[in-house]
């Protein structure tokens, strides 16, 4: 068969162009230090690329939602740890009002300070992150016409002021990639117990005497019983004045028979067992101070409209309103410091068990850090094995091809030259 020169010359050029196009590319892979450019190049490594990119996206993204819930958390961390400090300060002024020394227009000082620092209680309740979310607001911060509103509010005036929670209780919880950023609100600042969680100990403004109890103790017969019922401890003071004789009753309300009887040691505990039917309520209640004939505490169970549990305002408020100008000699002063250290004591747990929740979350949110980093880092690697280039084969290779290239353009442009009359001279 015979082969026309026209056939030899395209057959030569189509050979260079492809030497010629082949060098480009590896030129172009050289530059990008890339390996595969496109998934024709190798759709397989092309694909697990793909796969790793997309993994690696998705992990920066939960990355600064992570940070976002992060910054949040140790907002509300932050402000847990101040309201404990004023919860301290909120302490010791109740202590100070406690003193004998101090009189009626020292105690309204330090009710005044006191009211300030309930105001910078509810202001730290009411703390938003960056982005204006409330952090206290439970499971989530309700929106009205497009404007977050408050997790705490108040309503009324004067004895009728109540506090009102305006997220939604409980707590979201942890994922694997996510840890809450709002708090429960509720369970910190609306749920601190008033005493033992079965009956409240109150002493009434009729005493002359004066008395302080402790917020009492029970056990039931079998265990679960409540109190159904509510009774008084009356004391009676008898004998001469250098030798008085205290004794007390503690009766049902209204008066039938008396439960228990007996001589009142200040300190001792006074015992008695409800009347109701089984289970049976033991009570245990130590009384302190001095009383006079016809003082009482009273003993009422909790209910509906006196809850075992109120927000922690209010009882700061219940404590202000028992100290405010009360004379060193008033029947109820000393039963309102001694409710108000216990109560305090009670909500500043709430605060340290939420700010030890917080804390947690916060470790938490640094190991899925770690986590994220260490996927990232794996997932890199595993996108530059597929698709990364290897600078010292690829310029070895580009050299090839270049020298490759040259070669045949030398040899092409020698055989050019070639002809029959160049073979005759």
């Amino acid at each position: 068969m015979r082969l026309a020169s026209a056939t030899t010359f395209d057959n030569t050029i189509n050979t260079l162009t492809a030497k010629q196009s082949a060098m480009t590319a590896q030129q172009d892979r050289v530059s990008a230090g890339l390996r595969v450019q496109k998934a024709s190049d190798d759709p397989i490594s092309a694909a697990s690329a793909e796969r790793a990119m997309s993994r690696i996206t998705q992990l920066q993204a939960d990355q600064r939602a992570l940070n976002v819930q992060r910054n949040a958390l140790a907002t509300a961390e932050s402000t847990l740890g101040s309201a404990g400090t004023l919860m301290h300060r909120f302490r010791e002024l109740a202590v100070s009002a406690g003193n004998a020394t101090n009189n009626a227009a020292d105690r309204t000082s330090m009710t005044n300070e006191m009211q300030s620092i309930r105001e910078q209680m509810l202001a730290l309740a009411n703390t938003k992150d960056a982005n204006g979310v409330y952090l206290f607001s439970g499971l989530e911060a309700k929106s009205v016409n497009g404007v977050v509103t408050p997790a705490f509010t108040t309503t009324g005036a004067g004895a009728t002021l109540q506090y009102v929670f305006n997220g939604t209780a409980g707590q979201n919880a942890p994922t694997q990639s996510a840890v809450p950023f709002t708090m429960d609100g509720n369970s910190t600042w609306m749920q601190v117990p008033k005493g033992n969680g079965v009956y409240d100990v109150t002493v009434p403004t009729t005493n002359v005497g004066q008395l302080s109890t402790d917020v009492g103790q029970f056990t039931t017969t079998p265990t679960g019983g409540t109190m159904t019922s509510p009774y008084t401890v009356t004391f009676t003071v008898t004998g001469t004045t250098d030798a008085p004789i205290t004794t007390y009753s503690v009766d049902t309300v209204p008066v039938t028979t008396p439960l228990s009887t007996g001589t009142y040691v200040p300190g001792q505990a006074i015992a008695f067992s409800d009347a109701s039917t089984a289970p049976t309520v033991n009570v245990t209640l130590t009384v302190s101070g001095t009383p006079s004939t016809g003082d009482a505490v009273s003993i009422a169970p909790y209910s509906v409209t006196n809850p075992a549990s109120t927000s922690l305002f209010k009882l700061m408020d219940t404590a202000i309103n028992g100290i405010t100008n009360a004379a060193s000699g008033s029947p109820t002063l000393a039963q309102t410091i001694a409710q108000t250290l216990t109560r305090m004591d009670a909500g500043t747990d709430k605060l340290l068990a939420a700010r030890g929740q917080a804390g947690v979350w916060l470790n938490r949110a640094d190991s899925i850090s770690d986590s994220n980093g260490a996927q990232s880092t794996q997932l890199e690697s595993d996108r530059s094995n597929a698709q990364d280039l290897d600078y010292v084969a690829g310029i070895s290779d580009l050299e090839k091809l270049k020298t490759g290239y040259s070669v045949a353009m030398q040899s092409y442009a020698q055989i050019q030259k070639l002809s029959l009359f160049d073979y005759i001279r």
